[in-house]
């Protein structure tokens, strides 16, 4: 059985929405600008970071497979792009006194660091 082109492409539009790994859901973040946000600010300090240099913190959780995760900030988070960028920006109004400080992580800078880690 064939199926309609129209619901094939409602299908996979539904898979990628309810990921939400798409990096359509940043638009105007840059990775490579992520990539240089991350090394300056040192988040290497506290997580491993695929393909940061000296990213091999342990205080914080891997970053690793960042976009694999079900949830962030101590569990309290969905993993959305823009929960993401919530927990980036205001980690402690999030889950106060957790180890994560905040950083004075502006939402522009926020979003290219979570394309960067979504991308790896």
């Amino acid at each position: 059985m064939t199926r309609p082109p129209l619901l094939i492409a409602a299908g996979a539009a539904a898979l990628l929405a309810g990921c939400g790994s798409s990096p359509r859901a940043l638009p105007g973040a840059s990775a490579d600008r992520g990539h240089a946000d991350i090394v300056q600010i040192g988040c290497g300090a506290c997580h491993q970071i695929s393909g940061v240099d000296g990213a091999e913190g342990r205080v914080g959780p891997s970053l690793v497979d960042f976009s694999a995760r079900h949830y962030i900030a101590g569990g309290r988070l969905t993993n959305t792009p823009s929960n993401a960028v919530r927990w980036i920006m205001s980690p402690q109004q999030i889950l106060p006194g957790g180890v994560m400080p905040d950083l004075g992580v502006d939402s522009a800078a926020a979003a290219d660091i979570v394309a960067y880690l979504y991308g790896q």
